[in-house]
């Protein structure tokens, strides 16, 4: 998943770095799809999904040093998936969901924790389940939270709505309000105490622009404006301060400020 590689260097480097145009900044061995991508904000780690146009998952993983570069291989984790969420929270990488090489969505999370130098030397861990599998999922963090929301029951006709909170220090994972629509291959990030998915693909199949909010304080969803066009959020997304990058899956580079609420104290100024 280049996109997401891409969106997870920007997340790597200091918030006052300038985003004009694009650069090299790590290789990964082959081209690499589908995969759970984060950063501890100094190496980035990418594992699980297609590696080279395979349609086979696989369980491998890179981790992209600090300063960019040649990445390095890591630890082999415990399932092969593809299609799989990634995030960093609480000291560990997550990769959520995904399915395996028969093509069944897993309800998995698995967790690496790095050690060692380059953060090359860790030890993979399978975590709590209690979630209904799917595959191209999108995931935030707030706090010591992961959320992760829609994604796939089967192929891009079968987006769901469902929308869950794992806890990492509780290892437990909780249903939330459901989306207001199905959504597969979009994006989510978070913004102080909400969480934006940014467009995807709709129950059909179509590419959407619509960004749905959800509120974890009142435990809401609202709908907030759309998106430039039925492209943009069928990348990948981060956020600086209260700005969102997004990258399209045409390879075009968005950013917003996402200051949609009515309460000022909750308002944090674009950079």
């Amino acid at each position: 998943m280049a996109d997401a590689v891409a969106l997870a260097m920007v997340e790597a480097l200091p918030a006052t770095a300038p985003a004009v145009g694009w650069s090299t900044y790590g290789v990964l061995n082959g081209t690499w799809a589908g995969s759970a991508v984060s950063t501890d904000g100094t190496n980035i780690y990418v594992s699980h999904g297609y590696v080279g146009g395979s349609t086979t998952p696989t369980n491998g993983q890179r981790i992209i040093p600090p300063g960019g570069g040649t990445s390095v291989s890591g630890v082999v984790a415990p399932v092969a998936r593809g299609g799989v969420a990634g995030a960093w929270c609480n000291g560990k990488h997550y990769a959520i969901g995904g399915s395996n090489s028969s093509g069944q969505v897993q309800a998995v999370i698995e967790a690496y924790t790095p050690a060692g130098a380059g953060g090359a030397s860790g030890v993979w861990s399978t975590m709590s389940s209690g979630f209904i599998g799917a595959s191209y999922m999108a995931a935030a963090v707030i706090g010591t939270n992961v959320y992760f929301a829609g994604g796939q029951a089967g192929g891009v006709n079968d987006a769901v709505r469902n929308f869950y909170r794992y806890d990492t220090t509780a290892n437990a994972v909780t249903g939330l309000a459901q989306m207001p629509a199905a959504r597969t291959q979009g994006a989510m990030v978070a913004v102080g105490a909400k969480l934006y998915y940014l467009g995807g693909l709709d129950s059909g199949g179509g590419g959407t622009n619509t960004v749905y909010v959800f509120d974890t304080a009142a435990g809401t969803w609202t709908t907030a404006a759309s998106g430039p066009d039925s492209n943009v959020f069928a990348g990948a997304a981060t956020v600086i301060g209260a700005t969102a990058y997004v990258v399209n899956s045409g390879g075009i580079l968005y950013r917003s400020c996402l200051l949609y609420t009515s309460d000022a104290a909750d308002d944090t100024p674009c950079v």
